[in-house]
């Protein structure tokens, strides 16, 4: 028995950056160095993409156990490096992320064929405007399932995907095409297999500006809350507001602290008419180059991130997941001011597994 499918996907906007998934060979386990890096487990999990879904979906998720016959997902926090890959039972494979960071690719797909006795993976990458043909041919073929992950970036109009698919003696095939935008569309279709079928989906988004419109802030308190009831994570929440200095020099600061997620901060600028005062506040040195931090969690600790599917724009976002009672991580900034003149400040911010009893973001201007 032969399946031969081809995907087509036409791409109308730039600014991609993928994350790749390596897999081992089946009947190899995934041994962390320390038990405290498993991060969840799973269950009712059914195929080694929707595992890794599962994982890029965690920011902290570096590498994953796929269980076929007890169909578990098992997600470690430690990547692949600083643990150890043991020969075990032949229902088990691993996988982890292997980030390339190319500003020239624009696309990547995923594609996992599995057959009664190996799994493939192919990854194919476009430039914009362009049109990929990704095939895989297989003999033999008991359940087949491919995933394209992807993020638009917020000026991405339309995206259209046609998938194509031709089979033969297949009863059913499923595609999962999880399209990942900044208003978070999701498109799944299943589609049983009589004849050649053909589907094509579409998705829009309306262009946003940068910033949301501007509050006015008197007492230097630009956001405090305690103990949220909700976020929009993975979405960010745009923050902006127009102050007015009453010092030659003033402190943008930021404290946080979460328990068990971690707050998410990007883009941090203050304008003074169209002068920017902020140094790395896309956090884009892959540091905290610019910033000042204090804190007193002795671990997990705020840092700048890499990851283009978790940073509101660019490459690099601030993650702090400090926890802990009467703990907490401060980032700031000082820059010149001018007594009397208007500055506008804005960020984007989201809190990532909410909502716990354990959660306070303060930020201030003084």
């Amino acid at each position: 028995m032969k399946s031969i499918i081809f995907f087509y996907l036409i791409l109308l906007t730039n600014g991609f950056q993928p994350i790749y998934f390596k897999l081992s060979q089946i009947g190899n386990e995934f041994e962390a160095a320390n038990s405290t890096e498993l991060l969840i487990i799973f269950d009712n999990i059914r195929s080694v993409i929707r595992c890794a879904i599962l994982c890029s979906s965690n920011i902290q998720c570096h590498t994953f156990n796929f269980h076929s016959n007890s169909h578990q997902c098992y997600l470690f926090e430690g990547s692949i490096d600083t643990g150890h890959i043991i020969s075990t039972s032949s229902s088990i494979i691993v996988g982890w992320i292997n980030v390339k960071q190319d500003s020239s690719l624009t696309f990547t797909s995923i594609i996992s064929t599995s057959t009664s006795s190996s799994t493939t993976t192919t990854i194919e990458t476009t430039t914009p405007t362009t049109t990929i043909v990704t095939s895989v041919q297989t003999t033999d073929l008991t359940s087949i399932e491919t995933s394209i992950i992807t993020t638009i970036p917020l000026t991405t109009i339309v995206t259209s995907v046609q998938t194509t698919i031709t089979t033969t003696g297949l009863t059913s095939i499923e595609t999962s095409i999880p399209i990942t935008t900044t208003f978070m569309t999701t498109v799944v279709t299943s589609i049983p297999i009589t004849t050649t079928p053909q589907t094509t989906i579409t998705t829009s988004t309306a262009t946003t500006s940068m910033f949301c419109p501007p509050q006015l802030v008197t007492n230097g308190i630009l956001f405090s809350i305690t103990n949220p009831s909700s976020s929009n994570y993975p979405l960010y929440d745009c923050y902006n507001y127009q102050w007015i200095a009453t010092d030659s020099s003033s402190t943008l600061s930021f404290f946080f602290r979460q328990d068990p997620g971690g707050w998410m901060l990007d883009d941090v600028n203050v304008y003074y008419n169209s002068t920017q005062l902020i140094i790395n506040g896309g956090f884009e040195t892959g540091d905290l180059t610019g910033w000042t931090w204090s804190g007193t969690c002795n671990i997990n600790v705020g840092q700048a991130y890499y990851g283009s599917n978790d940073a509101h724009n660019g490459n690099y976002y601030y993650y702090d997941p400090c926890a802990g009672d009467n703990h907490g991580d401060t980032l700031q900034q000082t820059f010149p001011t001018i007594i009397g003149q208007t500055y506008f400040i804005s960020f984007w911010l989201t809190n990532y597994d909410c909502c716990s009893t354990q959660e306070i973001a303060n930020i201030t201007i003084y």
